[in-house]
């Protein structure tokens, strides 16, 4: 009898670690096949978040997983949005979560667009409503410094390819997208960004023409070198290497950009030209 007791509890506890061996080694989906969200909350135990992931299907067993996180003390798990969208073992679920990949959703923001356009795309992709950007667009705060006049982050919101959570909030969008263009601008020369020839709103203002002026998707792909003018210069130019120069002129009623080749001899004839009654 006691031998029959032994063999059992020999076999419940092989048993047991076939299944622990399973539940760690062996990949586990039991979520819809389109993919499951996890919010791993800030400051969570391993036990809470071992018991989030197995009522969301992504793991067998919250024994399993716990006794894991104890293994790996070292690897602290990061909170944050994730997304499981195939099956995958213990291990990877916690590599996932201890390197911090959560799920973000990638947005192109062309050059040329207007913050109405930006709004316009960033409700098309699922970001947030238009009405939310337009009105953190509107707000000031963050250009302050740069440009006190300024009524709205128009020309400040830069174009490029941006990595946004599906809880990212309108006016934590409209940052990053300030923070982008404060980079740019501090990586010009310190002489060119204390000029006091031009304000930064005017020569912002005057890049966003250029760029939606340009009408060729090559020419919108190059970097604008911004040679701003200096105290006594009358005008601003705007270089594009191999490409068609654009310059500012200005008088006192008018100003002028123009579009012309810099192919010798081609002379001055403008391909496109912009004009507005504004003083300067």
């Amino acid at each position: 009898m006691r031998r029959i007791g032994v063999v059992v509890f020999l076999l419940g506890l092989a048993g047991a670690a076939v299944w622990f061996t399973a539940s760690l080694y062996l990949p586990y989906q039991s979520f819809p096949k389109e993919g499951v969200f996890v919010e791993v909350p800030r400051g969570a135990s391993g036990r809470v978040i071992a018991r989030l992931l197995v009522e969301k299907g992504v793991v067998r067993s919250s024994l399993a997983f716990e006794a894991l996180c104890r293994w790996r003390a070292r690897s602290k798990l990061v909170a944050g949005d994730y997304f499981f969208d195939h099956p995958g073992t213990a291990f990877d679920v916690f590599r996932v979560l201890s390197e911090g990949r959560v799920y973000v959703k990638s947005v192109i923001v062309p050059e040329g667009l207007t913050m109405f356009a930006i709004a316009d795309l960033m409700e098309r992709e699922g970001f947030t409503t238009r009405a939310a950007f337009l009105k953190a667009a509107r707000d000031t705060t963050p250009i302050h410094d740069l440009a006190p006049a300024a009524g709205s982050l128009e020309g400040f919101l830069f174009p490029a390819t941006y990595q946004f959570s599906r809880h990212s909030t309108a006016t934590e969008i409209v940052n990053v997208m300030v923070g982008r263009f404060r980079e740019t601008w501090n990586s010009l020369p310190e002489p060119a960004r204390n000029n006091n020839a031009r304000p930064v709103d005017a020569v912002v203002t005057l890049a966003s023409l250029v760029a939606r002026e340009t009408g060729v998707p090559e020419e919108r792909s190059i970097r604008l070198t911004i040679l701003i003018a200096t105290p006594g210069c009358r005008r601003v130019r705007l270089a594009i290497p191999g490409k068609p120069r654009c310059g500012r002129r200005f008088n006192r009623r008018r100003w002028t950009i123009s579009f012309s080749s810099p192919t010798p001899g081609a002379g001055t004839s403008s391909a496109s030209r912009y004009r507005s009654t504004t003083e300067t």
